[in-house]
């Protein structure tokens, strides 16, 4: 359902979980080379909780998704992000 269909989505790093002799986890470490999508809903606080550094002109928004997207979509873009399309 409109706008709740959409997710930012961003590459990052993978941490995985050192563990000692015994197994419990001493350390988490951020590979080097791997990376993860991790989705966020648009909502500042969701997105801003994770990426403080988040701002506007990070958003892109690839052509074969821009002509799928509807007014119930772009509204909220346009309202909390100041995004025009």
């Amino acid at each position: 359902m409109a706008p709740y269909d959409l997710a930012f989505a961003n590459k990052e790093r993978w941490k995985y979980p050192v563990k000692d002799a015994k197994g419990k986890i001493v350390e988490k470490k951020i590979t080097k080379t791997k990376l993860t999508n991790r989705f966020y809903c648009l909502s500042p606080e969701c997105i801003l909780r994770r990426h403080l550094y988040f701002w506007k002109s990070l958003i892109k928004i690839e052509d074969e998704v821009q002509k799928e997207l509807k007014e119930s979509h772009t509204k909220p873009l346009l309202d909390t992000f100041q995004v025009n399309l």
